[in-house]
């Protein structure tokens, strides 16, 4: 079992290596492969909860494989009707049939998908080093994700407009990082400084202004 904290996650699958790492304000990925290597930055506000599953193979070799079996088949079934002479193909079809699957087994990827707010895809491998420790790495990282979000986001800025203000704690509320209650005073204390009479009903469609 890989020595990972809950702050990082090592990833190894053959030639594929992945590292993740939860720093304070974002998350470190450094990915390695056979194209080369890569290291990037993802920021908290970027992140989402939601996850798809995708699993990635390579069509040639399965087909291939499978059709080395049909003949493997084939050569069997026409030794039993009477007509020998395939019999000589058939171990080397079989063979054939064996490895080619097993090639496809071993470039077989599954992936866990985390899509971002700018449309691109954050990929883990799924069960790399076991499915536990992903899904606690996940768990720690939104944990970490929603208290970056309360400290940076949870206050009111006095420089900037009231409605935007109530729109960027609609935004940490539906994000699930304050609730219904804080929501509703930070809210009332904006009004305060407005007209009273403002727009609440969707998130921002941008990032809320670092203060």
């Amino acid at each position: 079992m890989a020595e990972t904290s809950p702050s990082e996650l090592k990833q190894t699958y053959l030639n594929e290596r992945r590292h993740f790492f939860l720093e304070p304000n974002r998350v470190r990925v450094f990915s390695k492969g056979a194209n080369g290597e890569v290291e990037f930055y993802v920021q908290y506000e970027d992140l989402t909860s939601q996850i798809r599953h995708l699993t990635e193979q390579s069509g040639r070799l399965y087909i291939a494989a499978i059709s080395f079996g049909v003949f493997s088949l084939v050569g069997h079934a026409a030794n039993l009707a009477g007509e020998p002479a395939l019999m000589r193909w058939v171990p080397l079809w079989t063979i054939a049939a064996l490895i080619l699957f097993a090639f496809h087994l071993a470039k077989r990827r599954r992936y866990l998908l985390l899509d971002l707010t700018d449309g691109k895809t954050l990929f883990f491998l799924r069960d790399k080093p076991s499915e536990r420790e992903l899904s606690d790495f996940l768990a720690t990282m939104q944990s970490k994700r929603k208290q970056y979000l309360r400290d940076t986001y949870y206050k009111i800025d006095m420089d900037n407009d009231p409605q935007r203000e109530v729109m960027k704690f609609k935004w940490l509320k539906t994000e699930g990082v304050i609730s219904e209650i804080e929501f509703e005073e930070v809210k009332k204390a904006c009004e305060r400084r407005g007209d009273g009479d403002m727009d609440t009903g969707s998130p921002p469609s941008t990032k809320p202004r670092v203060h």
